[in-house]
């Protein structure tokens, strides 16, 4: 039996130079994933860094949400001895845009694609396919970005597949072949979202001490809504007040995966680690473990 922890984290543009590399790096540390896919990483992010012994990598261009040119990377990193090969390609899906354009009474037209990064090979003597996604587009094309993904892993009935990433999508998938496994958030609950939005606005509460904190009640709701403990006292102070978006960011599996045990893990180790993540980033990384007998 072997058993490998597979990551998916938007970095959002983290660079050699900014403050989430450090956070970042922790993570990593605490975590240890086998097989790790970045999606938006910054172009002047030095993946080659990242990299420890007996491990690889590959880095490929993402294209912006109309095809053209981007400021950002996809990347993952993987251990040697898997045998797994990496490679960048596209995923299409014809019935993706006729789905989307029929719904608004618009023919179906050209096939939608989605740039991805895609790990193949035989663990334990059994093929997996492990892609890498990032949808880049908006909550529209983030359903197509869905659509092509559960095409991709309905056509695989035969080997085991697996697509992660940021979808920007809150779909479900209403294929019996194709299952959505939530993330889960560091005490093991499911997470209710993976990607929020830091306003303009000063948070109400800055600690340590609380000593903002006018009402404590409302602090403490405030502390739910984005997964804290109640009375928590931050360790720095809260630079902008943080507002939950969509649970965006999980894993598809086809049924053949699901026979090979397919599960999520915590994604942070505890509130503290969770705090770091939501003060410098604006997605979260998900953690999934794959045991193959």
């Amino acid at each position: 039996m072997v058993t490998k922890t597979i990551a998916f984290w938007n970095v959002g543009g983290m660079s050699d130079s900014s403050g989430k590399l450090a956070v970042f790096t922790a993570w990593r540390n605490a975590h240890t994933p086998d097989i790790l896919f970045l999606e938006e990483a910054g172009k002047n992010l030095t993946v080659g860094n990242l990299v420890g012994a007996g491990q690889n990598s590959m880095t490929a261009e993402m294209a912006d949400k109309n095809g053209g040119a981007s400021t950002k990377n996809l990347a993952v990193i993987f251990p040697n001895n898997l045998g797994l090969e990496a490679t960048a390609k596209r995923m299409w899906s014809q019935r993706a845009v006729a789905n989307n354009r029929l719904n608004s009474g618009i023919s179906a037209g050209s096939p939608q694609r989605r740039d991805i990064l895609y790990l193949v090979g035989k663990i334990q003597g059994q093929k997996h396919h492990i892609y890498g996604m990032h949808a880049n587009a908006s909550y529209s094309g983030g359903n197509t970005a869905f659509d092509c993904a559960e095409q991709e892993l309905e056509n695989n009935t035969r080997e085991a597949a697996i697509v992660g990433g940021d979808f920007n999508s809150v779909k479900d998938s209403d294929s019996n072949r194709v299952r959505k496994i939530l993330p889960l958030d560091y005490n093991g609950d499911e997470l209710p979202f993976t990607q929020w939005a830091k306003t303009g606005k000063r948070a109400q509460f800055m600690g340590p001490g609380l000593t903002n904190a006018t009402n404590l009640q409302d602090y403490n709701e405030y502390l739910e809504s984005i997964r804290l403990p109640p009375n928590y006292v931050p360790h720095a102070n809260w630079l902008y007040e943080v507002q939950p978006h969509g649970l965006i960011d999980f894993v598809l599996s086809n049924a053949v995966t699901d026979a090979a045990d397919l599960i999520a893990l915590p994604n942070c180790t505890d509130s503290d680690e969770w705090f770091n993540v939501l003060k410098e980033f604006d997605h979260c990384p998900v953690l999934y473990e794959l045991t193959v007998d």
